[in-house]
Protein backbone atom coordinates (compact mmCIF):
# COMPACT_ATOMS: atom_id res chain seq x y z
CA UNK A 1 0.00 0.00 0.00
CA UNK A 2 1.40 3.40 -0.96
CA UNK A 3 -0.70 5.35 1.53
CA UNK A 4 1.13 8.31 3.06
CA UNK A 5 -0.26 10.44 5.90
CA UNK A 6 1.88 13.35 4.69
CA UNK A 7 -0.05 13.47 1.42
CA UNK A 8 -3.50 12.11 2.28
CA UNK A 9 -4.45 13.61 5.64
CA UNK A 10 -7.55 11.50 6.27
CA UNK A 11 -10.27 9.41 4.67
CA UNK A 12 -13.34 8.34 6.61
CA UNK A 13 -16.98 7.39 6.06
CA UNK A 14 -19.82 9.27 7.70
CA UNK A 15 -23.52 8.46 7.71
CA UNK A 16 -25.62 11.58 7.19
CA UNK A 17 -29.40 11.98 7.30
CA UNK A 18 -30.44 14.83 4.97
CA UNK A 19 -33.11 17.13 6.39
CA UNK A 20 -35.31 17.14 3.27
CA UNK A 21 -34.74 13.69 1.77
CA UNK A 22 -35.88 10.38 3.22
CA UNK A 23 -33.21 7.87 4.13
CA UNK A 24 -29.51 8.19 4.82
CA UNK A 25 -26.45 9.11 2.78
CA UNK A 26 -23.05 7.54 3.28
CA UNK A 27 -20.34 10.09 2.58
CA UNK A 28 -16.63 9.48 2.16
CA UNK A 29 -14.77 12.51 3.54
CA UNK A 30 -11.27 13.08 2.15
CA UNK A 31 -8.63 15.59 3.26
CA UNK A 32 -5.57 15.88 1.01
CA UNK A 33 -2.44 18.01 0.70
CA UNK A 34 -2.33 20.65 -2.04
CA UNK A 35 0.02 18.59 -4.24
CA UNK A 36 -2.86 16.11 -4.83
CA UNK A 37 -5.38 18.82 -5.75
CA UNK A 38 -6.94 17.93 -9.11
CA UNK A 39 -5.83 14.29 -8.85
CA UNK A 40 -8.03 11.50 -10.12
CA UNK A 41 -9.40 8.96 -7.67
CA UNK A 42 -10.67 5.41 -8.18
CA UNK A 43 -12.69 3.28 -5.78
CA UNK A 44 -12.11 -0.46 -6.14
CA UNK A 45 -14.28 -3.17 -4.52
CA UNK A 46 -13.04 -6.42 -2.93
CA UNK A 47 -13.29 -8.18 -6.32
CA UNK A 48 -10.90 -5.67 -7.91
CA UNK A 49 -13.63 -3.93 -9.92
CA UNK A 50 -13.62 -0.15 -10.30
CA UNK A 51 -16.96 1.07 -8.91
CA UNK A 52 -16.45 4.85 -8.87
CA UNK A 53 -14.00 7.41 -10.20
CA UNK A 54 -13.62 11.15 -10.29
CA UNK A 55 -11.41 14.14 -9.50
CA UNK A 56 -10.47 15.66 -6.14
CA UNK A 57 -11.11 19.34 -6.80
CA UNK A 58 -10.92 20.53 -3.16
CA UNK A 59 -8.53 19.97 -0.26
CA UNK A 60 -11.59 18.72 1.67
CA UNK A 61 -13.75 16.60 -0.63
CA UNK A 62 -16.89 14.57 -0.01
CA UNK A 63 -17.90 11.61 -2.17
CA UNK A 64 -21.36 10.05 -1.92
CA UNK A 65 -20.91 6.27 -1.63
CA UNK A 66 -24.54 5.57 -0.66
CA UNK A 67 -25.16 3.51 -3.81
CA UNK A 68 -22.26 1.16 -3.16
CA UNK A 69 -23.18 -2.21 -1.64
CA UNK A 70 -21.95 -2.97 1.87
CA UNK A 71 -18.39 -4.18 1.79
CA UNK A 72 -14.69 -3.43 1.77
CA UNK A 73 -13.21 -0.93 -0.70
CA UNK A 74 -9.90 0.72 -1.53
CA UNK A 75 -9.56 4.28 -2.73
CA UNK A 76 -6.61 5.03 -5.01
CA UNK A 77 -5.56 8.64 -5.50
CA UNK A 78 -3.32 10.15 -8.17
CA UNK A 79 -0.74 8.66 -10.49
CA UNK A 80 1.26 7.38 -7.51
CA UNK A 81 -1.85 5.38 -6.49
CA UNK A 82 -1.87 6.42 -2.84
CA UNK A 83 -4.39 4.00 -1.39
CA UNK A 84 -6.61 3.81 1.65
CA UNK A 85 -9.10 1.07 2.60
CA UNK A 86 -12.58 1.84 3.90
CA UNK A 87 -15.81 0.00 4.71
CA UNK A 88 -19.37 0.71 3.66
CA UNK A 89 -21.67 -0.69 6.34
Amino acid sequence: MLYSKEVVKSIYCAVVKPQISLGFKILLNIKIESNLLGSQFRIINALGQEVKQGELSNLNSTIDVSKLPKGSYNMFIGTENYSHPFLVE
